[in-house]
């Protein structure tokens, strides 16, 4: 006899929604990082393991904000327009719903430069 699956319904918490769009960021090109790198920030982090920059204003409909910080020389606009399509993509992906409202919200720029390289000098005498 073939058993089909009934369908029913999933329920994901405010707690998982937002660790699948914090994992969508962090995995997503020209995001340096989340907003909010104080103390305050910091210690919710290490006490409750949530970040404070993904915020879930509702969930039905879906309503999420997201503040980050985006790597300095990259289009602003083109990263933003990227993250947003992951987050989308990660949610429908996972839970199987559509975001009604998503915020990014890029609240700087981060630049991390690289190891100063020296250029060899040349054996021809030549400056």
């Amino acid at each position: 006899m073939v058993r089909r699956a009934a369908n029913g319904r999933s329920v994901a918490t405010r707690r998982a929604i937002e660790q699948i769009v914090a994992t969508a960021a962090r995995a997503s090109y020209g995001i340096a990082g989340f907003a909010g790198r104080g103390f305050r920030a910091r210690l919710l982090r290490s006490v409750t393991g949530r970040e404070p920059a993904v915020v879930v204003l509702g969930t039905t409909p879906l309503s999420i904000a997201v503040h980050v910080e985006v790597a300095f020389g990259l289009p602003v606009a083109e990263v933003a327009r990227q993250l947003d399509s992951a987050i989308r993509h990660a949610l429908r992906g996972v839970i199987g719903r559509e975001v009604a409202e998503l915020t990014v919200d890029v609240a700087g720029l981060e630049y991390r430069p690289g190891p100063v390289v020296a250029l060899p000098e040349r054996q021809d005498g030549a400056a």
